[in-house]
Parts: structure tokens; sequence; C-alpha cells
């Protein structure tokens, strides 16, 4: 699965880290915006969802309390967000995208807006994560 980050100093952080989870400096930075108890989880979900090539077969795979979920809540103009746990705290949000040919044979991503979406878990083969954090869900309001 591909996966894209937002360009905010706590996503920067958290993909370097999960990069290259032994690089010191790395490990410093991730640890002033997150707690030091998530590291592991956080690189263990990385490199699941770097085996898989989409969220559905991720679900599949991993069948416990951290598969993708659609957050609750949103208006359907709005891009889709899904969840997955890191651990029974934090969660990393993403706008699952779809890879598609456009008329020149080439790759677009598109993001799924609420109303277009039907559970097509199986065909979102890149997401972009635009946040991790404790249960804060303010975060889709903006």
């Amino acid at each position: 699965m591909i996966i894209t980050f937002a360009d905010t100093k706590r996503c920067e952080c958290y993909k370097n880290f999960l990069e290259e989870p032994e690089n010191r400096s790395y490990q410093k930075k991730f640890c002033k915006f997150y707690p030091i108890e998530i590291k592991s989880q956080a690189v263990r979900v990385h490199n699941r969802l770097k085996e898989v090539n989409n969220i559905g077969e991720y679900n599949a795979l991993y069948k416990s309390n951290n598969c993708f979920e659609k957050v609750v809540g949103q208006s359907k103009n709005e891009n889709l967000a899904i969840k997955v746990r890191i651990n029974d705290a934090y969660r990393k949000f993403v706008n699952p995208m779809l890879i598609t040919k456009n008329e020149d044979n080439l790759d677009t991503d598109e993001f799924i807006l609420v109303k277009n979406c039907d559970n097509q878990f199986n065909q979102i083969n890149k997401i972009h994560v635009f946040d991790i954090n404790k249960h804060d869900y303010s975060i889709l309001r903006k």
C-alpha cells in the first residue's frame, strides 16, 4: 500500500521515525510529540500497512482492535476519513484514496467523498495520513 503524510511537523516527525526507527535523532523528535509507549506499536502497524495491497486485505489479515474503521459523523461532501488504532489511546487518521487510470492511461489519485463511499476497502490502495492523536476528533471539523 502507498502511504503519504500531511505536511505538518507532527506527521513529518512520525513519518521520519517510521522510516528509520533506529535513528536516535528521529526517536527524540518522535518522543516530543508522542508518548514513548506507542513507538513499537506505531512501527508494527506501519510495517503491516506496507505489506498489504489495500485496506480490505489489512482488515482481513489483522482482525484485531486495530482494523480500519470509518470515522462517524462526517458530512456527505467531505473527504472520507478513516482511522486505525495505534494502541488503546492513539489513533492514526487517514484519507483513503483510489488510484485510477485517466484518459492518458496515467495513474491519478482521488480522495473518496463520504457520499460516494460504499465500503470499497478492497479498492483503497493509497492512504494519506493527516493526523495521529489521542482521541481528538476535533481535527475533522477544521
